[in-house]
């Protein structure tokens, strides 16, 4: 990791020259950073510690019942709310197991979730009160360890919901679980190319479910799975099918794979990655935006050993929002991805060029790569090369594709590789 982050101000800074378009000197650009800086820096000493472990589950959903449950589910302690919730004493509660809460159409998630040993966070479970009523709870659980690190139980906290959550949780829960059990996804890659020599540096990883008939996206089913508390789990299983099948690509081409905070912060995760059929210095970890970063300090200290390790960090969809120009000034990122929003219509629009111009500035400043998304058109090209983006993704390269000979070809394909002066002749 690089030695040191780029305070908020630079961030400010950028942002304020790409708004005004204005083309200021460096000492010009020197005091708005250092305003800048004093300006995040209040934000963030005013932002408070992160609460422990333990109150954390009770946080999540306020003054309701609070259990625990040992690591095969049976409820070890209960507080008095469960009766009001379920119907159960605390007494009766401690000699039953979480499957005798659930309702049956969710043991094969609450199976899942358990043997992970990870917890969930605000999922909804349609349980059966001890009169045989329906009740639909939603729940916070924390995994809890031994000395050696060993999972042995949960504990959570549980509030009740009066609607039926949207979309039918148990259903799309089965049907995430039936996807890991059965490994019905597949994995396209799309190249990122060298705009300097038309070189493949790396693809990235995208899924293809084999039940897509039902009309959900991609998109669709990780965000259902977030939802529904599976949302690591499928993470992690698509970007272990992805780095399979990468060991067909060159072998001196990267893979980027998307994961979400909460995933990152998966304590199992470094060993999942290490035993990869790739080794890390070849795997970059695109960090999306299915949860909300509420931790950046726990983020980074999760990251710095793989990152020490080889493994590369990109912040994808640059340009979009301002939450992703928080993750670059707190992560410091190796790579940083230009959303596709952004470079559509570059070639015509002063504004997004300015934009983009301050993103490539900003990674200068860190030593990072920028790579522009949804490239398609050579003019297109021309203005992202003449701003000095590295590196670029789009239909105009490749499409994603799940086809070995596609992955094959890419060698022999005809990039563009014009130089910057010829091209930009092109665009006049």
């Amino acid at each position: 990791m690089r030695g040191k982050h780029v305070t908020g101000g630079a961030v400010l800074g950028l942002a304020i020259c790409a708004i005004l378009g204005a083309v200021i000197s460096v000492r010009d650009a020197a005091l708005v950073l250092v305003v800048g800086a004093a300006w995040a820096a209040g934000r963030f000493l005013r932002s408070g510690a992160a609460p422990s472990r333990r109150s954390a589950a009770r946080d999540e959903v306020g003054e309701e019942v609070v259990w625990e449950c040992d690591a095969g589910g049976r409820f070890t302690h209960a507080s008095s709310q469960c009766l009001e919730l379920l119907g159960y004493t605390p007494e009766e509660a401690s000699s039953l197991s979480i499957f005798d809460v659930v309702h049956p159409d969710e043991h094969a998630v609450v199976t899942h979730l358990i043997s992970s040993g990870r917890g969930w966070r605000r999922r909804p479970f349609r349980c059966v009160a001890k009169n045989g009523a329906t009740v639909w709870l939603q729940s916070t659980a924390v995994a809890q360890a031994d000395g050696q690190g060993r999972f042995t139980g949960l504990l959570g906290a549980s509030h009740r919901v009066w609607e039926a959550p949207p979309g039918e949780p148990a259903r799309t829960s089965a049907a995430i679980v039936r996807v890991l059990a059965d490994d019905a996804l597949r994995t396209a890659f799309q190249p990122i190319v060298s705009l300097a020599d038309g070189r493949v540096l790396g693809a990235e990883a995208l899924s293809r479910f084999a039940m897509a008939d039902d009309g959900r996206t991609a998109e669709d089913w990780f965000t259902d799975a977030a939802r529904v508390g599976l949302g690591v789990d499928l993470e992690i299983h698509a970007a272990l099918h992805a780095l399979r099948q990468a060991t067909t690509l060159p072998e001196d081409t990267y893979v980027s794979v998307n994961l979400s905070p909460e995933t990152l912060l998966w304590p199992g995760l470094p060993d999942a990655l290490r035993s990869a059929s790739i080794p890390l210095s070849r795997i970059v970890v695109e960090l999306t935006e299915h949860s909300a970063v509420e931790d950046y300090d726990a983020l980074d200290r999760a990251l710095q050993p793989l990152r020490r390790a080889g493994l590369r960090i990109a912040v994808d969809d640059a340009g979009a929002g301002h939450a992703t120009f928080r993750h670059i000034l707190r992560l410091a990122p190796d790579l940083i991805k230009l959303d596709r929003s952004l470079i559509s219509g570059i070639d015509g629009d002063p504004a997004r060029r300015v934009l983009a111009g301050a993103v490539v500035a900003l990674a200068r400043e860190m030593r990072g790569v920028v790579v522009a998304e949804g490239i398609e058109r050579t003019t297109e090209l021309a203005v992202l090369m003449g701003l000095g983006v590295q590196a670029g993704q789009g239909y105009l390269f490749g499409r994603p594709s799940t086809d070995e000979r596609d992955w094959r070809a890419w060698r022999r394909s005809p990039w563009p590789r014009l130089s910057t002066p010829a091209l930009l002749r092109t665009t006049s």
